[in-house]
């Protein structure tokens, strides 16, 4: 069962909530009870979050795959044939997913491209 990622932003909304209130529960009566409640709901809120997280790298790393296994076809389909035109083009999209997906501060390919 795959859970969405609104539900789970919901249940770390709730988390909060119920944590929120064990404080002020707490602050009110000093009661112990209050406390842990509050750790609980805590702890809980930090899971759903970093289950969030892991959501959203595997959403960006689904798509790699993908990227990457159509950069392969492409790339294998330029050696086969011997276009160069087609392996540089291959270069720039392995550019493009490199900034997009991995953040990376890469200056734009010069039209003068340095050939092996």
């Amino acid at each position: 069962m795959i859970i969405q990622k609104s539900a789970i932003e919901k249940m770390i909304d709730q988390a909060d909530r119920k944590a929120e209130r064990a404080y002020m529960n707490y602050q009110e009566t000093g009661a112990q009870r209050y406390a842990r409640e509050q750790e609980k709901a805590e702890d809980l809120a930090d899971a759903l979050r970093m289950a969030l997280s892991a959501y959203d790298d595997h959403t960006k790393l689904v798509a790699i795959k993908v990227e990457l296994r159509s950069l392969g076809t492409d790339a294998h389909k330029a050696l086969t044939d011997g276009d160069p035109v087609g392996w540089e083009q291959n270069l720039r999209q392995i550019v493009s997913i490199a900034k997009l997906y991995a953040g990376l501060q890469i200056k734009e390919m010069t039209e003068e491209a340095p050939h092996a």
